[in-house]
């Protein structure tokens, strides 16, 4: 296998890796989250002055998790296409090599 290949699927590994981290990590942000919302759900009032006291941090994280979804996608896409590109290479060098040895054979 070529160096180039090699640095595909080990760049391939990192990222099938950082997407099952990535995704373990969203999911206890979101079931720590829901526990902070369900603290005072028998409590209206409490729970809307908390909520209200948090909405700076609930926006951010709102938008932190919009980030999340976005790079987790982005990462899927890519692991997609790396391995496109690997198969594609695969199929370039047997294409190759199936050629070389045919003309080899032809010059003996």
């Amino acid at each position: 296998m070529s160096y180039r290949i090699n640095k595909f699927r080990e760049r391939l590994e990192y990222l099938n890796e950082w997407l099952v981290d990535t995704l373990n990590y969203e999911e206890h942000r979101n079931l720590s989250l829901k526990a902070t919302l369900n603290v005072y759900e028998d409590q209206p009032l409490v729970s809307f002055l908390y909520k209200t006291y948090l909405l700076p941090t609930l926006t951010i994280t709102y938008l932190s998790r919009l980030k999340s979804r976005y790079l987790i996608k982005k990462c899927i896409k890519e692991m997609a296409l790396i391995r496109n590109t690997i198969e594609d290479q695969e199929q370039y060098s047997k294409k190759i090599l199936h050629k070389y040895k045919i003309k080899k054979n032809e010059k003996n």
